[in-house]
């Protein structure tokens, strides 16, 4: 009996490091993809991002604030060097292939927070950062 529970533990204990080591790896690999998609952009805080590209439309600035910090921690992302026209069926869809619920879930999350309605193909629609941006306005001038 005492051997069998050592074995077991053993088993118990030798699982828990490998999925620590897979987290581990996975959080390097994921690492290393964004340092390789961001390569040579200039860091921009959320205000500069907005002053980059936002600020001389309607969009206001803590509505672009808003969805960019909810993607970062949704997506669990510096997005300090994200680009309006960075795409997620192009370059970002890492983070869609990643959790193929994702895009729905971004999507119901949004309208919660932001008190909004979106249809799916205002969702499928929105390719970019920007178009996401603008689709929150939208909806939420429309509200």
């Amino acid at each position: 009996m005492g051997s069998e529970l050592l074995k077991l533990w053993l088993i118990v204990c030798l699982s828990l490091v490998f999925i620590v080591l897979s987290i581990r790896y996975e959080e390097r690999k994921k690492k290393k993809f964004l340092e390789k998609l961001f390569e040579g952009r200039t860091s921009l805080s959320k205000e500069e991002f907005y002053r980059a590209f936002y600020s001389e439309t309607d969009v206001p600035k803590d509505l672009v604030i808003k969805v960019i910090q909810f993607l970062e921690d949704y997506l669990d992302c510096d997005f300090s060097r994200i680009l309006p026209s960075d795409s997620f069926s192009s370059n970002l869809q890492f983070f869609l292939h990643e959790d193929e619920w994702a895009g729905v879930e971004i999507e119901r999350s949004l309208e919660m927070d932001f008190s909004i309605q979106i249809s799916e193909d205002e969702a499928n629609n929105a390719h970019t950062i920007d178009d996401l941006i603008r689709l929150v306005w939208t909806k939420v001038q429309a509200a």
